[in-house]
């Protein structure tokens, strides 16, 4: 049996409006939580919608539009295509030089978090949301684009970035 999504509760005329076949792309098969809005926005514009519903159905979709955004940034891999938020992991702050790093086990559904410095005590424990190895403006376009800020971490505020070079040892 399937959920009743929460806009057919809020506007239960979508289901004779939008074709068939659509209808149940939309709501009975499961969309990455990225691609819902857009398939949403592009089959069912509010103008098709009866003048009364049409308020109902954008505020809708900002909400859940905010909650994508919200489970988008706080969301970890776990196999490689689905994201879980943890709450936990949700707390964690990023470093392009982490001092720990997420681990999922897809037979036990277990997170775990593993220590790959040295932690000591009043230490942050941070993770790293991106890959380390690209440029800094690389990884500062990401995290800008994906997490919107820029980090100011200590690789990326320095001259030379350790993923991408190493200091001459012989040049001052």
């Amino acid at each position: 049996s399937l959920l009743l999504h929460p806009l057919l509760i809020h506007c239960p005329e979508l289901q004779s409006i939008i074709e068939p076949d659509i209808f149940l792309e939309l709501f009975c098969v499961p969309n990455h939580p990225c691609d819902y809005l857009p398939l949403l926005r592009s089959h069912l514009p509010p103008s098709k919608l009866p003048t009364t519903s049409q308020a109902i159905y954008l505020s809708t979709l900002e909400k859940i539009d905010r909650m994508m955004r919200i489970v988008k940034m706080n969301s970890m891999c776990a196999n490689g295509e689905d994201n879980l938020v943890c709450l936990m992991g949700a707390m964690l702050s990023h470093s392009c030089l982490a001092n720990s790093q997420y681990c999922f086990d897809q037979n036990t559904g277990v997170f775990s978090l593993i220590a790959i410095d040295t932690i000591r005590t009043g230490d942050e424990i941070t993770i790293n949301y991106i890959n380390k190895y690209m440029s800094t403006p690389q990884r500062q376009d990401a995290l800008q684009k994906n997490y919107l800020f820029r980090c100011k971490c200590e690789i990326c505020t320095n001259s030379y970035d350790p993923f991408r070079c190493f200091v001459c040892p012989y040049c001052p």
